[in-house]
């Protein structure tokens, strides 16, 4: 009886077989890391020779660094320091009505400044502006009486500068007296450029992506290219200023 129960008894499994798929799941995960490795040491772009990236791939700014002289029609022939107008964040500029420039930007505390040099860079004077400058132009044509209008030969001194202030313009004399501040042309408008002929002001609003037409008092009494879908018109593609 006894023999005959210990040959029922059931025997516990064999651990080989086990064993042998431990070892099979382990080699195949080996393999493939050695193939991760050996994909990511050939995708290297410091290796040398066959195994480095194609030439696609490759970077090359030289046509960009050379400029063909034949292409070039302006050279640099002169620095003008900001230090002694306070300006250490140009932003924008134009020229005087007689001669000279009109800067604008902000000082080192964020102060908006105006400044007026002469042709050599001399600092002729400055004066702060309510706001942070977006860009600027002087109305050679404000002064009528003091020059000739029709020829735009005008007194430079009695011109006066149109500042753009983001969404709104202030207008100033060339001694630093405010003129006039014009209404807001929208939450989304920046204004980055001005000019003025004898009768209009011209804005360019890159917020709402238009041009303005005002009269010479600051009235809106038109604008160019604004979006309209119906009648086909893209609008103006304006990068971020």
């Amino acid at each position: 009886m006894g023999d005959s129960n210990s040959n029922n008894l059931v025997r516990p499994p064999d651990p080989q077989p086990r064993r042998k798929m431990g070892l099979g799941v382990g080699v195949v995960v080996a393999a493939a890391l050695v193939v991760a490795l050996i994909a990511v040491w050939r995708m290297n772009p410091r290796q040398t020779g066959d195994r480095a990236l194609s030439e696609r791939f490759a970077y090359d700014l030289d046509d960009y660094l050379h400029v063909d002289p034949a292409l070039i029609g302006y050279e640099a022939v002169a620095e003008l320091s900001l230090a002694e107008t306070g300006i250490t964040h140009p932003k924008a500029l134009a020229a005087a009505g007689q001669g000279g420039l009109v800067i604008v930007g902000t000082t080192n505390d964020g102060t908006g400044r105006c400044a007026r040099l002469d042709d050599g860079g001399r600092v002729l004077g400055t004066f702060d502006i309510q706001g942070k400058p977006s860009c600027v132009a002087v109305d050679i044509f404000a002064d009528a009486e003091n020059g000739d209008a029709d020829s735009g030969e005008t007194d430079s001194d009695a011109a006066r500068y149109m500042i753009g202030l983001g969404d709104r313009v202030a207008v100033y004399s060339p001694t630093g007296e405010r003129l006039a501040v014009w209404a807001t042309f929208g939450e989304k408008a920046y204004i980055t450029a001005a000019a003025a002929s004898k009768t209009e002001i011209f804005l360019a609003d890159s917020g709402n992506r238009i041009v303005w037409r005002l009269d010479r008092d600051g009235n809106v009494i038109g604008e160019l290219g604004r979006r309209d879908p119906d009648r086909g018109v893209v609008g103006f593609v304006i990068p971020s200023p």
